[in-house]
C-alpha cells in the first residue's frame, strides 16, 4: 500500500514503453531478447483479459 500512496502523490513514477495482451508474451521475449525494436521504457503484459 505505500508504493501505491507514492504513486498517488507523484513521488515515484513509471516508464511504459508499451503494453501487450499476455497472448504476446512471446513477442514480450523477443523484444527482451532485442529480435525486435525495442521500446523505451518498460514492457508490461495486461493480464485482464
Amino acid at each position: 500500500m505505500r508504493i501505491a500512496a507514492l504513486f498517488d502523490q507523484g513521488l515515484l513514477t513509471h516508464n511504459v514503453g508499451t503494453v501487450l495482451p499476455l497472448a504476446d508474451a512471446c513477442v514480450a521475449y523477443e523484444i527482451l531478447e532485442r529480435n525486435r525494436s525495442r521500446p523505451r521504457g518498460k514492457i508490461v503484459l495486461d493480464t485482464s483479459d
